[in-house]
Formats: C-alpha cells, sequence, structure tokens
C-alpha cells in the first residue's frame, strides 16, 4: 500500500489555490453550522421550558378543579345523611380549637363522607390532606338555633398557608362551582366575604393577599 507523503500533499495544496480555497470553505461551513446548532439548542430549550410551565399549570388546575369536587362531595354526602343537621356538642359544635376541627373531621370519615382518594395519615383521630397537601378540616358551628353551620377549610390557619395564586384559585373555583343556595360564605385566612358571587380571580388575589394567611374555608348554610 503506497503511503502519501504529507509534505508533498502541503506542497500541492500550496501551489494549487483552488484546492486550499475548497478547504478554507469547509472550515467557515462547519463553524456556521456550530452557530446553528446553538440556536436551534437554545430554541428547543425555550420550547421546554414552556411547555414545562404549561404543563405545571394545567397541573395545578387539575388540582384546584379535584380539591373543590372533594369539598363539595364531603357536603352533599353530609346534607344527605343529615337533612336537619344539629348540634349534639359531642361530634359536632365541639369547639374552635384545631384538636376539635380534627375530631369533628375524624367524624365525618367514620360515617362515610370523606372521599377515599383524600391522603388520610393517622388513625385517631385519622386527619385527611388535600390535593396540595394541607390539612382538611370538616367542622361545625352552632347557627344560633342549634342547627350545625358546617365548614370545609384547606389549610390550618394561620401556620399551613396556601400562596395567594392557589388562595385565589380556589375560592374563585368554589364561587364558580357550588350551589350558591348551599355557602353562607367564603373566607379567606380569617376574613369572610359573603359577596363572593361578585368576585373575579383578581379581587380574589386582593382578598387573599389583605388575609392574616392564604388558608381557604366554605361556610355552609344549615341544612
Amino acid at each position: 500500500m503506497t503511503r502519501q507523503n504529507p509534505r508533498s500533499n502541503s506542497k500541492a495544496i500550496a501551489h494549487n489555490p483552488p484546492a486550499l480555497k475548497q478547504q478554507r470553505g469547509r472550515v467557515k461551513k462547519l463553524g456556521f453550522n456550530l452557530i446553528e446548532a446553538a440556536i436551534v439548542l437554545a430554541v428547543v430549550g425555550g420550547v421546554i421550558g414552556t411547555i414545562w410551565v404549561s404543563a405545571a399549570t394545567v397541573y395545578e388546575n387539575y388540582k384546584v378543579n379535584k380539591t373543590v369536587e372533594q369539598a363539595l362531595m364531603i357536603s352533599q354526602c353530609i346534607r344527605n345523611k343529615f337533612p336537619r343537621l344539629q348540634c349534639d356538642y359531642s361530634n359536632i359544635c365541639i369547639g374552635s380549637a384545631v384538636v376539635w376541627w380534627e375530631k369533628e373531621t375524624d367524624f365525618v370519615g367514620k360515617v362515610g363522607c370523606i372521599p377515599n382518594d383524600i391522603e388520610m395519615r393517622g388513625v385517631n383521630p385519622t386527619r385527611y390532606y388535600d390535593m396540595f397537601g394541607k390539612e382538611l378540616f370538616v367542622f361545625f358551628g352552632d347557627a344560633g338555633d342549634g342547627s350545625a353551620r358546617m365548614v370545609i377549610s384547606f389549610g390550618r390557619w394561620p401556620d399551613q398557608s396556601n400562596t395567594i395564586g392557589l388562595c385565589a384559585k380556589l375560592a374563585n373555583r368554589i364561587a364558580n362551582l357550588a350551589n350558591t343556595n348551599d355557602i353562607w360564605d367564603i373566607q379567606t385566612g380569617i376574613n369572610t366575604n359573603p359577596n363572593f358571587l361578585s368576585l373575579g380571580i383578581n379581587e380574589w388575589i386582593t382578598a387573599c393577599e389583605n388575609s392574616v394567611s392564604q388558608s381557604v374555608s366554605i361556610k355552609f348554610n344549615p341544612s
């Protein structure tokens, strides 16, 4: 096999300007391709980032819808089981402390009114958590005549708090989906919003910003 002499090849290129120009053109073309590749990678990265943000938003909206759907299922179940719900001050309308809320929530679970797909932790009392990992409470207060006013709350006030955006989404979704004849008001933190029917997402953002915390509670009319 004949080996080509590098020196003779270099001399050939030196004495052959068209060949040298062609080689330089290949170098220039290679550089341009690297720039193109960088641009393509940047575009692809931007597209992937946009898809990621969109997917995260879609998933958050799904969890908002699911959380509200679960709450409304609980309220409807309680109304079906207890058409004239009265305070017995043993399981219902015990008190306003968190420890009593947990006991009342446990009672609601034991009568079969908490959906199976809500996360459970512990057994005595059983604690329940919404789609965002915040403790879910179902508790009752005396409406003034011995009848029980049910409250469903997402997040313990004040130490478990949603973000302002999530607080607004939850409140807005509740107002849009719930049977308004059943609801007394929607509470953000410790602030009540009895005019919830007239509030849009921007107003809910303001309501959540002005709250001590961003927990969300649904206060129902007595059944």
